[in-house]
């Protein structure tokens, strides 16, 4: 199964960053995307497995 969350400031990037702690999901099995390079920095850095992108349409 493959997730894409779409916004990862405060809510977003919990949500994410939970699941890649689950077992269902490992963190290269999710996309996140936002506008804001800074968020998405901040995703890698919690996890480098983790896909990013800043095109909403691409990532779902």
């Amino acid at each position: 199964m493959k997730v894409t969350i779409i916004g990862v400031g405060n809510i977003g990037g919990a949500i994410a960053r939970g699941l890649a702690k689950g077992s269902i999901l490992k963190a290269s099995d999710i996309t996140c995307t936002d506008l804001m390079q800074e968020n998405l920095d901040k995703m890698l850095q919690a996890n480098k497995s983790f896909i990013i992108s800043k095109n909403n349409l691409e990532a779902v």
